[in-house]
């Protein structure tokens, strides 16, 4: 009788061991349809005569502690990856980051991960206003359905069209997404928004030879309108290519294939270059490893500077005809808050 307890004892002690290990997430080397098998369905409530509907990963349902919590990153596909339902998972890679190499990558050893489909059997994509109140419902109800979701460390990571809509979500909502992946947009960030995101960890990539998302009037002015606005340069980034690969018709444009690995390699891209706010070149950039370091900073705790270089109205528009004249005979001025303008 000693001998039965004793075997059961062991048996009951194994079976949780054996349970996780049988829903481990699995390995990039197990192919791409064994890592979309660990995604799974999910739908928003209704907001603005919208519900948006989206695929998901849970790294608790795939082997993770659920005594920790773990980040959110919202992804927002590009124009005629979400015709169906469910091809929002398939028309793209990004489900690597659901694989056990990259899942161990994020903060606290996993991430859960969202990839929300544009309505786009109503004509709407991420570029449109309308769907945006309806995105952010579904990933509220999302967190409270997902208790382990940290909403500190909720990102999104939108291109092309989907890079507006990052925008979007980003600057719209007060003490909501703590860190914004924004490539090739089609249209510029305004001041606005840059204001808006002036706590926020924003990261922009954009291809000079870029065929739709033209380098100087979107991309790189929308890097201008973070730099007059941001409270912390450490936290911006700008990674430009000399070259993209291709989409039919489009030249030059997946600026985002160069994430697809972690920036281990150059997706295809060439002349990569990033920087920092301030102008300094980062080795060896890691886009999770970015996202990981960023945690959402609420807007009563920031503390503003009051300097008029800050302000917005017909003072703020003052003082940016002066900084022209200071930059045309070469005098670098520093805020008393410690950002250089320019």
């Amino acid at each position: 009788m000693k001998k039965i307890t004793a075997v059961s004892l062991c048996i009951i002690m194994l079976l949780p061991m054996l349970f996780t290990a049988s829903f481990a997430a699995v390995s990039e080397n197990a192919g791409m349809s064994a890592i979309r098998a660990q995604w799974s369905r999910g739908e928003g409530p209704k907001k603005d005569g919208y519900d948006i509907d989206y695929s998901f990963f849970s790294p608790i349902a795939n082997g993770s502690s659920d005594e920790k919590e773990y980040p959110l990153l919202v992804i927002l596909p590009g124009f005629g990856e979400s015709t169906y339902e469910g091809e929002e998972l398939t028309a793209n890679e990004f489900p690597l980051w659901s694989s056990k190499e990259y899942q161990e990558k994020f903060y606290n050893g996993g991430a859960y991960i969202i990839i929300a489909r544009a309505p786009e059997e109503a004509a709407l994509f991420w570029d449109s206003a309308l769907p945006i109140p309806a995105l952010k419902a579904a990933i509220e109800d999302f967190c409270v359905e997902n208790r382990n979701v940290d909403t500190n460390r909720i990102y999104v990571m939108g291109w092309s069209l989907g890079a507006t809509g990052a925008t979007r979500l980003t600057a719209n909502y007060d003490n909501f997404i703590a860190a914004a992946l924004i490539f090739s947009p089609i249209y510029a960030m305004s001041n606005k928004e840059a204001d808006a995101c002036r706590n926020k960890a924003v990261w922009l990539f954009g291809c000079k030879k870029d065929s739709i998302a033209i380098y100087d009037l979107y991309t790189k002015a929308s890097w201008n309108n973070l730099l007059d606005n941001s409270l912390d340069y450490s936290k911006i980034r700008f990674t430009t290519t000399e070259t993209a690969p291709n989409t039919p018709m489009l030249l030059h444009h997946n600026t985002w294939d160069l994430a697809l690995r972690d920036m281990t390699d150059n997706g295809g891209c060439t002349g990569v270059n990033t920087i920092d706010g301030y102008g300094d070149v980062i080795v060896n950039p890691s886009v999770i490893e970015w996202l990981s370091e960023q945690s959402l900073v609420v807007e009563e705790e920031i503390e503003t500077c009051s300097h008029i270089c800050h302000k917005g109205g017909i003072s703020g528009f003052f003082y940016k005809i002066i900084r022209l004249f200071w930059q045309l005979f070469g005098m670098n001025k520093t805020c008393s808050c410690g950002l250089d303008h320019y």
